[in-house]
Protein backbone atom coordinates (compact mmCIF):
# COMPACT_ATOMS: atom_id res chain seq x y z
CA UNK A 1 0.00 0.00 0.00
CA UNK A 2 1.10 3.07 -0.74
CA UNK A 3 1.13 6.70 1.51
CA UNK A 4 -2.05 8.72 1.39
CA UNK A 5 -2.20 11.55 -1.17
CA UNK A 6 -0.46 14.62 -1.39
CA UNK A 7 -3.87 16.78 -1.15
CA UNK A 8 -6.02 16.10 1.21
CA UNK A 9 -8.37 13.39 0.80
CA UNK A 10 -11.59 15.78 2.11
CA UNK A 11 -10.49 19.06 0.62
CA UNK A 12 -13.48 19.67 -1.47
CA UNK A 13 -15.49 19.80 1.92
CA UNK A 14 -13.01 21.91 3.26
CA UNK A 15 -12.87 24.15 1.06
CA UNK A 16 -17.00 24.37 1.07
CA UNK A 17 -16.15 25.68 4.84
CA UNK A 18 -13.92 28.65 3.64
CA UNK A 19 -16.03 29.85 1.06
CA UNK A 20 -19.24 31.87 1.97
CA UNK A 21 -22.99 31.15 0.28
CA UNK A 22 -23.83 33.13 -2.40
CA UNK A 23 -26.44 36.06 -1.41
CA UNK A 24 -30.09 34.21 -1.91
CA UNK A 25 -32.94 36.05 -2.45
CA UNK A 26 -36.63 34.97 -1.75
CA UNK A 27 -39.60 35.01 -4.31
CA UNK A 28 -42.08 37.33 -3.26
CA UNK A 29 -44.77 36.01 -0.84
CA UNK A 30 -48.09 35.31 -3.12
CA UNK A 31 -50.38 35.96 -0.14
CA UNK A 32 -48.87 39.82 -0.14
CA UNK A 33 -49.42 40.00 -4.44
CA UNK A 34 -52.91 38.41 -3.31
CA UNK A 35 -53.52 40.82 -0.69
CA UNK A 36 -52.60 43.88 -2.55
CA UNK A 37 -54.62 42.52 -5.69
CA UNK A 38 -57.57 42.50 -3.17
CA UNK A 39 -57.08 46.27 -2.01
CA UNK A 40 -58.57 47.60 -5.41
CA UNK A 41 -62.01 45.62 -4.92
CA UNK A 42 -64.73 46.09 -2.97
CA UNK A 43 -64.81 45.90 0.42
CA UNK A 44 -67.03 42.78 0.34
CA UNK A 45 -65.33 41.41 -2.72
CA UNK A 46 -61.84 42.25 -0.17
CA UNK A 47 -63.29 40.42 2.52
CA UNK A 48 -64.60 37.29 0.08
CA UNK A 49 -61.05 37.21 -1.68
CA UNK A 50 -58.82 36.77 1.69
CA UNK A 51 -60.86 34.28 2.99
CA UNK A 52 -60.91 32.36 -0.35
CA UNK A 53 -56.93 33.12 -0.13
CA UNK A 54 -56.85 32.08 3.58
CA UNK A 55 -58.72 28.99 2.76
CA UNK A 56 -56.56 27.86 0.20
CA UNK A 57 -53.30 28.62 1.77
CA UNK A 58 -54.52 25.77 5.08
CA UNK A 59 -55.50 23.91 2.24
CA UNK A 60 -51.90 23.93 0.85
CA UNK A 61 -50.00 23.51 4.19
CA UNK A 62 -52.70 20.46 4.66
CA UNK A 63 -52.05 18.89 1.43
CA UNK A 64 -47.90 19.50 2.09
CA UNK A 65 -46.08 16.06 0.98
CA UNK A 66 -44.74 14.93 3.89
CA UNK A 67 -40.91 14.71 4.76
CA UNK A 68 -39.27 11.91 3.19
CA UNK A 69 -38.56 9.14 5.17
CA UNK A 70 -34.98 7.67 6.04
CA UNK A 71 -34.06 4.13 4.58
CA UNK A 72 -30.49 2.56 5.69
CA UNK A 73 -29.61 0.36 2.74
CA UNK A 74 -28.64 -3.56 2.83
CA UNK A 75 -25.32 -3.68 3.70
CA UNK A 76 -24.94 -0.06 4.85
CA UNK A 77 -24.42 0.84 8.57
CA UNK A 78 -26.46 4.18 10.41
CA UNK A 79 -23.41 6.16 11.68
CA UNK A 80 -23.38 9.52 13.88
CA UNK A 81 -21.80 12.11 12.52
CA UNK A 82 -19.99 13.84 15.46
CA UNK A 83 -22.09 16.59 17.23
CA UNK A 84 -24.53 17.44 14.07
CA UNK A 85 -26.98 16.14 15.12
CA UNK A 86 -27.32 13.81 12.19
CA UNK A 87 -26.53 10.32 11.20
CA UNK A 88 -26.45 8.66 7.93
CA UNK A 89 -25.45 5.30 6.19
CA UNK A 90 -21.79 4.14 5.15
CA UNK A 91 -20.71 0.95 3.69
CA UNK A 92 -20.61 -1.92 6.88
CA UNK A 93 -17.24 -2.74 6.10
CA UNK A 94 -15.68 0.62 5.88
CA UNK A 95 -13.72 2.02 9.03
CA UNK A 96 -14.90 5.07 10.38
CA UNK A 97 -12.99 7.44 12.73
CA UNK A 98 -15.08 9.93 14.77
CA UNK A 99 -13.96 13.17 16.60
CA UNK A 100 -12.70 11.34 19.51
CA UNK A 101 -10.39 9.31 17.09
CA UNK A 102 -9.52 12.17 14.56
CA UNK A 103 -8.37 14.18 17.54
CA UNK A 104 -5.68 11.10 19.08
CA UNK A 105 -2.91 10.06 16.18
CA UNK A 106 -2.51 6.78 18.36
CA UNK A 107 -5.99 5.90 17.46
CA UNK A 108 -5.90 6.76 14.12
CA UNK A 109 -2.49 4.78 13.56
CA UNK A 110 -4.10 1.58 16.36
CA UNK A 111 -6.94 1.77 13.33
CA UNK A 112 -4.59 1.37 10.21
CA UNK A 113 -2.55 -1.21 11.94
CA UNK A 114 -5.19 -3.22 12.11
CA UNK A 115 -6.19 -3.01 8.46
CA UNK A 116 -2.73 -3.06 7.86
CA UNK A 117 -2.91 0.13 5.58
CA UNK A 118 0.28 2.61 5.41
CA UNK A 119 -1.48 5.83 5.41
CA UNK A 120 0.26 8.34 7.93
CA UNK A 121 -1.93 8.91 10.89
CA UNK A 122 -0.48 12.22 11.44
CA UNK A 123 -1.47 13.78 8.35
CA UNK A 124 -5.12 12.20 8.52
CA UNK A 125 -5.31 13.90 12.19
CA UNK A 126 -4.15 16.85 10.57
CA UNK A 127 -5.81 17.13 7.06
CA UNK A 128 -9.62 15.58 9.20
CA UNK A 129 -9.05 17.80 12.32
CA UNK A 130 -12.02 19.88 11.62
CA UNK A 131 -14.12 16.60 10.46
CA UNK A 132 -17.16 15.27 12.43
CA UNK A 133 -16.30 11.54 10.47
CA UNK A 134 -13.58 10.33 7.96
CA UNK A 135 -14.34 6.68 6.68
CA UNK A 136 -12.48 4.74 4.48
CA UNK A 137 -12.27 1.54 2.34
CA UNK A 138 -9.70 -0.58 3.82
CA UNK A 139 -10.00 -3.47 3.18
CA UNK A 140 -8.15 -4.02 -0.43
CA UNK A 141 -4.22 -3.00 -1.03
CA UNK A 142 -4.82 0.51 -3.29
CA UNK A 143 -3.39 3.82 -3.52
CA UNK A 144 -6.62 5.68 -3.39
CA UNK A 145 -9.06 5.02 -0.51
CA UNK A 146 -12.50 5.35 -1.21
CA UNK A 147 -13.75 7.74 1.87
CA UNK A 148 -16.08 9.76 2.81
CA UNK A 149 -15.63 13.19 4.98
CA UNK A 150 -18.48 15.33 6.85
CA UNK A 151 -17.45 18.55 8.60
CA UNK A 152 -19.94 21.25 9.98
CA UNK A 153 -20.49 24.36 7.69
CA UNK A 154 -21.12 27.43 9.06
CA UNK A 155 -20.87 29.85 6.31
CA UNK A 156 -23.71 28.55 4.60
CA UNK A 157 -27.37 30.59 6.57
CA UNK A 158 -29.58 28.74 3.33
CA UNK A 159 -28.96 25.92 0.93
CA UNK A 160 -26.15 26.46 -1.10
CA UNK A 161 -26.81 27.15 -4.97
CA UNK A 162 -24.97 25.37 -7.67
CA UNK A 163 -22.85 28.43 -8.47
CA UNK A 164 -21.89 28.18 -4.43
CA UNK A 165 -20.93 24.44 -4.83
CA UNK A 166 -19.24 25.23 -8.13
CA UNK A 167 -16.80 27.83 -6.97
CA UNK A 168 -16.05 25.93 -4.09
CA UNK A 169 -15.41 22.57 -6.69
CA UNK A 170 -13.31 25.26 -9.23
CA UNK A 171 -10.85 26.21 -6.20
CA UNK A 172 -9.88 22.61 -5.55
CA UNK A 173 -8.77 22.60 -9.01
CA UNK A 174 -11.87 20.38 -9.22
CA UNK A 175 -13.97 20.16 -12.78
CA UNK A 176 -17.65 20.75 -11.37
CA UNK A 177 -20.41 18.57 -12.84
CA UNK A 178 -24.85 17.64 -12.26
CA UNK A 179 -26.01 19.59 -9.60
CA UNK A 180 -29.61 18.23 -7.85
CA UNK A 181 -31.39 19.21 -4.94
CA UNK A 182 -32.86 16.26 -2.84
CA UNK A 183 -35.45 15.50 -0.31
CA UNK A 184 -33.97 13.90 2.88
CA UNK A 185 -35.76 13.54 6.09
CA UNK A 186 -33.57 16.27 7.10
CA UNK A 187 -35.07 18.68 4.54
CA UNK A 188 -33.71 20.07 1.08
CA UNK A 189 -29.93 18.37 0.61
CA UNK A 190 -28.01 20.02 -2.56
CA UNK A 191 -25.22 18.02 -4.37
CA UNK A 192 -22.71 18.25 -7.06
CA UNK A 193 -20.99 15.93 -8.60
CA UNK A 194 -17.31 16.41 -9.33
CA UNK A 195 -14.05 15.03 -11.29
CA UNK A 196 -10.61 15.48 -9.94
CA UNK A 197 -7.23 14.51 -10.90
CA UNK A 198 -4.73 13.21 -7.76
CA UNK A 199 -0.96 12.38 -8.05
CA UNK A 200 -0.62 9.47 -5.52
CA UNK A 201 2.60 8.81 -3.63
CA UNK A 202 4.08 6.67 -6.35
CA UNK A 203 3.81 9.40 -8.66
CA UNK A 204 0.50 8.15 -11.19
CA UNK A 205 -2.27 10.15 -11.21
CA UNK A 206 -5.94 8.58 -10.06
CA UNK A 207 -9.43 10.88 -11.94
CA UNK A 208 -11.13 11.17 -7.98
CA UNK A 209 -14.81 10.57 -8.97
CA UNK A 210 -16.27 12.23 -6.49
CA UNK A 211 -19.82 14.09 -4.96
CA UNK A 212 -20.40 17.26 -2.75
CA UNK A 213 -23.42 16.93 -0.51
CA UNK A 214 -24.83 20.03 1.83
CA UNK A 215 -27.12 18.13 4.26
CA UNK A 216 -29.31 20.50 6.83
CA UNK A 217 -29.09 19.32 10.49
CA UNK A 218 -31.67 19.84 13.43
CA UNK A 219 -29.86 23.59 14.82
CA UNK A 220 -30.58 24.81 11.77
CA UNK A 221 -27.17 24.48 9.82
CA UNK A 222 -25.29 22.64 7.35
CA UNK A 223 -22.72 19.58 6.96
CA UNK A 224 -20.86 19.24 4.10
CA UNK A 225 -19.99 15.82 3.32
CA UNK A 226 -17.87 14.91 0.07
CA UNK A 227 -18.19 11.31 -1.40
CA UNK A 228 -14.39 10.30 -3.21
CA UNK A 229 -13.85 7.07 -5.09
CA UNK A 230 -12.83 6.58 -8.70
CA UNK A 231 -15.92 5.08 -10.13
CA UNK A 232 -18.76 6.73 -10.89
CA UNK A 233 -21.13 4.28 -10.02
CA UNK A 234 -19.83 3.38 -6.38
CA UNK A 235 -19.69 7.14 -5.96
CA UNK A 236 -23.62 7.74 -7.23
CA UNK A 237 -24.11 4.15 -4.93
CA UNK A 238 -23.04 5.82 -1.70
CA UNK A 239 -24.43 9.11 -2.34
CA UNK A 240 -27.25 7.60 -3.09
CA UNK A 241 -27.35 5.81 0.39
CA UNK A 242 -26.30 8.92 2.50
CA UNK A 243 -29.28 10.35 0.90
CA UNK A 244 -31.73 8.04 1.64
CA UNK A 245 -30.57 7.54 5.21
CA UNK A 246 -29.40 10.77 6.41
CA UNK A 247 -31.48 11.62 9.91
CA UNK A 248 -31.51 13.57 12.88
CA UNK A 249 -29.51 11.33 15.48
Amino acid sequence: MSLPLRRPLALTAALLIAVGSAACSNSSDSSSSESSSSSSSSSSSSSSDTSTSSAASTAEETTEAPAAQATVPEGYTLTAVGDSGISFALPAHWTVMDTSILSDPAAIQTLLDQSGSTYSAEMIASTMSQADIYALDLTAPSSFYSNVSALPEPSFSTLPSEETLSASLSIAGATPGEFTEEATALGDAATLTYTLDQQVADGSTVTVQGMSIVLPTPDGGFEAVAVSTVDAAQTQEIADAIISSAQAS
